[in-house]
């Protein structure tokens, strides 16, 4: 068996809202996981919450069209979920086709965001996507959106619908071993979209030359045609970062998410101010002069 037959593949979790549009999420897909070996798995959730509520005779539902009032059926909820989830796996099966990967299907049942932390710490590169607006991006997981962060080994993308809504990819890093990560999965995020890439460099970033060099290695060996901005940015705080990446008009920021727990909360801040897609990266394991964007 050949070394690439048994090397394992890079595990990409995708979580798709079945009340938002799903296009962007896999538009993203196809551009991080191009230069991946992955495997994609589609997870739907049938939250358990759905069902108690079904259970309860006093909870109504309200048509906005007409304002008529009627109990919740069972059968009709357990029906309509089944043609979200056929409707989902149909278009993961579109991707993987597109990508030439293979890919799994997974139902869970269960409270939402616990199955997805539960699945998302068992992933590489988790994607999921949010609606447009401040109140959509924490429409269907609530406030627990960031949480992810601190969750998923790897890289987690929330991706904003729809996803083409920007012009450049934003990194923001340091001259660390996140920072560096972060920047190569920009750089390569960017040549792959053909859009030029800002890099916001917090503190750290120009403090030495060994930081700089750094930098500007990984994105020379990453993505030496990329047209590149650099832009210093100093203490790197949400209100700065958001500044930026409005007047740059980011389709994504990319972070180095060296503390997850720091990541997790700058993140959360991020997704009050800002309608683009927010990806996060963990330094791989023993990552010394030289980083991997996939945290795998």
């Amino acid at each position: 068996m050949s070394e690439l037959a048994i090397k394992r593949r890079t595990r990409v979790l995708v979580a798709l809202d079945p009340a938002s549009p799903t296009p962007g999420v896999l538009q993203a897909l196809t551009a991080l996981a191009a230069d991946l070996s992955p495997e994609l798995i589609g997870l739907f959730v049938e939250d358990a919450n759905l069902r108690r509520l079904c259970s309860l005779s006093f909870v109504r539902e309200v048509s906005v069209d007409t304002g008529i009032e009627r109990g919740l059926d069972l059968g009709l909820m357990l029906n309509q979920l089944r043609v979200q989830r056929l409707r989902m796996e149909r278009l993961l099966a579109r991707a993987a086709h597109q990508l030439h990967v293979p890919h799994r299907f997974e139902v869970a049942q269960g409270e939402l965001v616990e199955e997805l932390l539960r699945a998302a710490a068992q992933s590489d590169l988790f994607l999921v996507g949010r609606a447009s607006g401040t109140a959509g991006a924490r429409g269907w997981m609530g406030p627990r959106l960031h949480e992810l962060v601190g969750t998923v080994p790897g890289t987690v993308a929330i991706v904003h619908e729809p996803w083409r809504i920007g012009h450049r990819i934003l990194a923001a890093c340091a001259g660390d071993a996140a920072g560096r990560a972060a920047l190569a999965l920009a750089a390569r995020l960017a040549g792959s979209e053909r859009v030029e890439l800002v890099v916001a460099l917090g503190d750290g970033g120009l403090s030495s030359a060994a930081n700089k060099a750094g930098l500007v290695a990984t994105l020379a060996q990453q993505a030496p045609l990329v047209d590149t901005r650099w832009v210093e940015l100093g203490q790197l705080t949400p209100e700065r970062l958001a500044t930026v990446a409005r007047g740059e008009q980011a389709r994504a920021v990319v972070l180095g998410a060296a503390d997850p727990g720091a990541a997790s909360q700058m993140v959360e801040a991020l997704l009050q101010k800002l309608c683009c897609s927010i990806v996060t990266v963990r330094p791989p394991s023993g990552a010394g002069s030289s980083g991997s964007a996939e945290g795998s």
